[in-house]
């Protein structure tokens, strides 16, 4: 199953080991997506039920094989990665819309 996909600061994507923060905001949206709620971040981790599935939604991510393709056209960038969200069925853990 994939999880994610989309560019990266520097061109394409490591491991979760050596950018543990694509780790931890994965595993957020993971586990707010099995524990919905309304509260903050900080209110969220004191719940016990959503620290456990942040902790096995972080384990699960760890578990998984990381590749990438390298494409230097932007244009083919931002052209390819919705497109890959779609074929690999990840858009609910990719957005796009713009900052």
């Amino acid at each position: 199953m994939s999880a994610y996909l989309g560019p990266s600061c520097d061109g394409f994507v490591s491991t979760f080991e050596e950018r543990p923060t694509l780790t931890q905001v994965l595993a957020w949206r993971i586990a707010a997506g099995r524990v919905p709620h309304e509260m903050t971040r900080a209110q969220a981790m004191e719940s016990e039920e959503f620290k456990e599935q942040f902790a096995a939604a972080k384990e699960y991510l760890k578990s998984l094989a990381v590749g990438y393709v390298k494409i230097n056209n932007p244009l083919v960038l931002y052209v390819f990665e919705p497109y890959c969200a779609m074929e690999f069925e990840t858009a609910e853990w990719n957005t796009f819309e713009t900052h």
